[in-house]
């Protein structure tokens, strides 16, 4: 089996999902009720997918003001969607998981019906894995994704729930939510709704590394699921047990070995990592095997025994690192060669020598000519840019709301969202891109829209409301609405 072990609290809230919200019959958080019609999915629809707000504002300040008007059912249909979101992602706590929901429910005042006992058992066992921060800052693109499915779904036969048929709809609805950027989203659903089937593995670019270390396993024909369960039941045997899981140490040294080497052929999406180190004054930066662009390396813990660095465990080979000196700006790039070593004990002479540490090789460090300065990506429009990016995440990256860059957080992942921001802010400088030479980056999102004051947009309806008027022409009772969307 693919599930997860220890985890039965999060399928049976999972299976309550897809049992009762998405046949239609009832609801995840809501007893006595069937909110989920196709009425409520349209509505959710149109309202945040058909006119997506693309102001500075915060995920939830955007959503409320887009249901603002919607019915309750509408509103129960967001909650319950935004419940099976939470559910996969391990390092949200559950206290914030709940907040959310009852803040969202607090719109329409139905925070007194909201029956959480369901998924509150579920965020008690963490989550099913770490799926990067982007499940974070994109959750637009997969609040739109779930709304979709949910659109596809309800009222099918219960052939919807065979893997094959799931399989195409969740592709179906990628191509109609038109973002690549979902097919995080899409990975964790197929596995929340049919975790028999389906691996908690979220990217597709991990999928194809097992397939590729297993071939004497792979039909090599078929989906990349399909052959996933076909390497399963193969390994499952070697094993001599068929409940094992790829992330498990030993497996997941078979199909990401931590060693040099050239990984393009092998991992077609790499994440970004954002180092933040001072190397003036310092000659162990500077010079050496551990200079800039050499090596990343950490304490395992902080003076107070805090795991602040665990980020350096989550590095993967063939992953790019965007090199921030001396608070300054961006100033140089590099490839991942090889995962942590925590056998590293410091650098001699150093404030963190003689103590357990890790070290990361790199390899391939480009200098950027001309660097990216904090004067260029902190100031409009990329400052609003980044502010909005920052609001739809609970993770940490390099820079504070003032925006100013974070204390300490020496290496921190940078999603998609962010390193377009950062592509478009070095395009107005240097007219080329940030990570110019390091393809197979998966910078899912299009370059950030500009950001449009609401006056330049109020004065924008006002020429068009008059052209209209020139012209003879009026939408009616709804007129205003109608020329704003």
């Amino acid at each position: 089996m693919a599930r997860y072990p220890n985890r039965d609290a999060i399928y049976h809230a999972a299976g309550v999902f897809r049992d009762r919200c998405l046949s239609g019959t009832g609801a995840l958080n809501w007893s006595g009720t069937s909110p989920w019609t196709e009425g409520s999915l349209t509505y959710l629809w149109q309202a945040f997918v058909e006119h997506p707000d693309i102001s500075k504002r915060t995920f939830f300040e955007k959503l409320k003001d887009q249901l603002a008007g919607a019915n309750d059912d509408v509103l129960k249909v967001a909650v319950d969607i935004l419940s099976f979101y939470y559910l996969y992602p391990d390092q949200m706590t559950a206290a914030s998981k709940v907040t959310r929901l009852k803040e969202v429910a607090g719109w329409n005042g139905l925070t007194g019906s909201l029956d959480l006992a369901t998924v509150q058992a579920a965020y008690a066992t963490s989550g099913i894995g770490h799926p990067g921060t982007y499940y974070n800052t994109g959750l637009p693109w997969n609040f739109s994704f779930l709304i979709g499915l949910g659109r596809s779904l309800l009222g099918q036969p219960d052939t919807k729930f065979i893997a094959s048929t799931l399989e195409s709809v969740t592709t179906d609805v990628m191509a109609a939510v038109s973002s690549s950027s979902t097919a995080l989203m899409r990975n964790v659903s197929m596995h929340l709704l049919l975790p028999d089937d389906f691996e908690r593995i979220g990217t597709d670019s991990h999928k194809k590394r097992v397939l590729e270390a297993f071939p004497q396993y792979d039909p090599r024909v078929g989906s990349i699921d399909s052959r996933l369960r076909a390497v399963r039941t193969g390994l499952g045997k070697e094993l001599g047990r068929p409940d094992f899981d790829f992330y498990e140490p030993m497996i997941k040294s078979r199909w990401a070995p931590a060693i040099e080497g050239d990984s393009s052929d092998s991992d077609p999406m790499r994440r970004v990592w954002i180092e933040k180190t001072l190397v003036s004054g310092r000659p162990d930066r500077m010079h050496g095997e551990h200079a800039l662009g050499k090596a990343l390396w950490s304490p395992q813990r902080s003076r107070g025994n805090a795991d602040i660095y665990r980020t350096m465990r989550e590095v993967e080979l063939g992953d790019v690192v965007l090199h921030l000196t001396d608070n300054d700006g961006f100033t140089a790039v590099s490839e991942v060669a090889g995962q942590a070593d925590d056998t590293f004990m410091g650098v001699p002479g150093t404030e963190w020598g003689n103590q357990p540490g890790y070290r990361i090789q790199l390899k391939n460090c480009q200098n950027l000519e001309p660097p990216l300065n904090r004067s260029v990506f902190f100031a409009s429009p990329f400052k609003e840019q980044l502010l909005a990016c920052l609001a739809e995440t609970d993770a940490k990256l390099f820079y504070s709301s003032e925006p100013a860059l974070n204390q300490g957080a020496y290496l921190t992942e940078a999603p998609p969202a962010l390193v377009s921001i950062l592509n478009a802010a070095y395009h107005s400088i240097a007219n080329r891109d940030l990570l110019d030479g390091f393809d197979r980056v998966d910078i899912s999102l299009p370059m950030p829209p500009p950001v449009v004051t609401a006056a330049d947009f109020a004065a924008a309806c006002q020429d068009f409301t008059s052209a209209l008027q020139k012209c003879g022409l009026s939408f009616g009772s709804r007129h205003d609405d109608l020329v704003r969307s």
